[in-house]
This record gives structure tokens, C-alpha cells and sequence, in this order.
């Protein structure tokens, strides 16, 4: 399960000048083991934070390839981190983790709405 960073380990990855050599992802919120399915396979470092967290300066400096979020968790929704992404202008991939729902092709448009030129997918746990 994916924790989020203390203030210290996270002041030490925005101060880390270290060049990654694998594409760094950020994910905002608890997403727990459903990360696991999303996540590259190569060991991609992995960095983890809040809405609050997610300022112009830690895009900057982690420059994730993709931001991995729930669909809804502790009083955030992915609509919220969506909108924060386009305003920091945002390039990379957003993966956002859902539940089962009855209508994800719904949820996805309406996803997508909110920041049209972002690359977004919804991803929801296999069916048995």
C-alpha cells in the first residue's frame, strides 16, 4: 500500500537534484494496492502527495510521466486534481482508479470534460 510522504521525505524529493532514469510517477491521494496494476513495470520512482501538495513547483521538479489518483478518497475527487493539473498545465498521462461502475464510459467523458487536452483513463478492477 502506497503511504503518502511525510513532510521531510517529501521537502527530500522536491530537494533531490538526482536525474531519474526511468519515468517518475506521481500519484495524489491514498490509492492503496490497486497501484500495483497501473504502475510501470520498470521501477519507476514513485512519488506521493495531496491536492494540497500539488503546486507548480513539484510538477516541475518530479516531472511525472503520470499522475495516478482515485476516483473519489478523503474528501478529494478526481475532478478537483484534474482541474489543478490543467491549470499547471499538465502534460503527461492521468490514470484515474475507480470502483466497479455501472456506467465508466460516463464517468470517463465527464472526466475528460473537465480538461479536454489532458491524456486520461479510467481504470476499474478486472471483472471475475
Amino acid at each position: 500500500m502506497c503511504e503518502e510522504a511525510s513532510p521531510a521525505q517529501f521537502e527530500q524529493a522536491l530537494a533531490d537534484d538526482t536525474p531519474s532514469k526511468t519515468s517518475t510517477v506521481l500519484i495524489i491521494g491514498r490509492i492503496g494496492s490497486e497501484a500495483a496494476r497501473v504502475l510501470p513495470p520498470d521501477g519507476a520512482p514513485v512519488v506521493v502527495g495531496s491536492l494540497g501538495r500539488l503546486t507548480a513547483q513539484l510538477v516541475d521538479k518530479v516531472a511525472p510521466e503520470m499522475v495516478v489518483l482515485p476516483l473519489m478518497a478523503n474528501g478529494q475527487d478526481a475532478v478537483q486534481v484534474i482541474t489543478r493539473l490543467d491549470e499547471l498545465s499538465y502534460a503527461g498521462q492521468v490514470v484515474v482508479l475507480a470502483p466497479t461502475l455501472p456506467d465508466p464510459a460516463m464517468v470517463e467523458r465527464e472526466l475528460r470534460a473537465t480538461a479536454p487536452g489532458l491524456r486520461l483513463r479510467l481504470v476499474m478492477p478486472p471483472q471475475p
